[in-house]
């Protein structure tokens, strides 16, 4: 409670039915579920239901064992009681995102593909962004047929994810430490996508949500994530031990995955700051500049 994802997270998640339905995207209120296995993690769940309606989230309901495996047949046997979260919903992030970018087009945004912006200068209301394109380095892997250019701009939106604390450092001194986490992920068959109605959660730790169970809007089941530290901020690769290691603590929530039934893996980098919360606004020194 009180910090800027307890706020935005309910806001955004109170918008999407009418964005997806506005811009034509993918989506279900299909409610989360948080599973506890344990007295002590049935203990967590009151704390995570006072901590909900504290931040304002409706609906919110401690089930318990016998009801739980009535909504979810495939729940493992080890389940004690779990939170049910209504409002919660999946989206096809590919056809959302490519929705949004769609709607900016129309609405006069001009995209810039392949581009990386190397350096800033200016102020508010002036501001020079120094760029590259990358496209033809990515090609060759050596910066022949890099063509350098400028952009002005009035103002400047820093949304470069795990990248974000690097354009920071170009225009202020007050740092945004980002350390890139990579989330490992399974993908398997819409065969067994009827398998589980609503996103499963585990009672989270002190390491975050843990590993999830999701049926997809496309009708596919997805297992994951890790958080797994990497030196690089554009290494989204996947490591067998890790996977495995997925699979072995998503069995805590589904006793038999069919493993046979993994179409493919991937991975994300998603961008971890210290005190855990969102950065927004502008630095001190750099207004007109907004993380």
């Amino acid at each position: 409670p009180g910090t800027l994802k307890a706020k935005y997270n309910r806001l955004g998640s109170l918008m999407y039915e009418d964005l997806a339905h506005e811009l034509s995207f993918s989506y279900r209120r299909n409610g989360s579920l948080v599973v506890a296995f344990s007295s002590d993690e049935r203990a967590a769940l009151e704390e995570l239901l006072e901590r909900g309606r504290e931040n304002g989230i409706e609906g919110l309901a401690i089930i318990e064992r016998e009801d739980l495996r009535e909504r979810e047949p495939n729940i493992s046997s080890a389940c004690v009681a779990a939170l049910w979260v209504p409002t919660g919903a999946i989206v096809n992030p590919y056809g959302a995102a490519l929705a949004f970018a769609e709607n900016a087009a129309v609405n006069g945004v001009r995209f810039a593909f392949d581009t990386e912006v190397t350096g800033i200068a200016g102020h508010a209301g002036a501001w020079t962004l120094d760029t590259v394109k990358r496209a033809a380095c990515i090609e060759d892997h050596t910066q022949l047929g890099c063509s350098p250019d400028t952009v002005d701009a009035r103002y400047i939106v820093n949304a470069a994810g795990a990248h974000a604390g690097m354009i920071n450092a170009l225009v202020s001194t007050t740092p945004v430490p980002i350390t890139p986490r990579v989330g490992e992920y399974h993908l398997l068959d819409t065969a067994y996508g009827a398998a589980f109605r609503s996103t499963i959660f585990q009672t989270p730790t002190a390491a975050g949500k843990g590993v999830l169970v999701t049926p997809t809007t496309g009708g596919n089941l997805m297992i994951g994530p890790n958080a797994d530290l990497r030196e690089s901020l554009d290494d989204v690769s996947t490591k067998a031990a890790d996977l495995d290691a997925i699979m072995a603590a998503a069995g805590k929530t589904w006793e038999h995955i069919p493993r046979r039934g993994v179409i493919t893996n991937f991975a994300g980098t998603r961008a971890s700051t210290p005190g855990g919360d969102f950065v927004l606004g502008e630095p001190d020194d750099a207004p007109g500049f907004y993380n």
